[in-house]
């Protein structure tokens, strides 16, 4: 598991568990699809979520989720398919979790690897 401290050294956004991992979207029904588990920690309001799925060069694959939170324990599902709704190729990625709140911003980021 991963945890991100922002700048007073508080952590906000934790967990970073990729299940199951390595995944393979190819259609059998059998994991097919990557579920990314979070948690978002000691925030009494919703703040700004975003979650992004990018290939080892940076360039943006897939915007998963973009909405507000607050604290708890969350999962989102990834069929493996990119922004155009094209099956990404075999590989890792990097699915990234970005909490904007009032005492900082927490990221975190967890490989996730493709294959089929």
């Amino acid at each position: 598991d991963l945890a991100v401290a922002v700048s007073r050294g508080e952590t906000i956004v934790a967990g970073g568990r990729v299940v199951p991992n390595p995944f393979t979207p190819n259609g059998d029904g059998v994991n097919d699809l990557a579920s990314i588990h979070y948690q978002i920690l000691k925030l009494t309001k919703e703040v700004p979520v975003t979650v992004s799925i990018y290939d080892l060069s940076g360039r943006l694959v897939r915007d998963l989720y973009s909405g507000t939170e607050v604290s708890g324990i969350y999962a989102l599902d990834w069929n493996g398919l990119d922004n155009s709704g094209q099956l990404v190729a075999p590989g890792l990625y990097i699915s990234r979790i970005s909490v904007a709140a009032d005492r900082g911003e927490g990221d975190m980021v967890a490989l996730i690897a493709v294959i089929y």
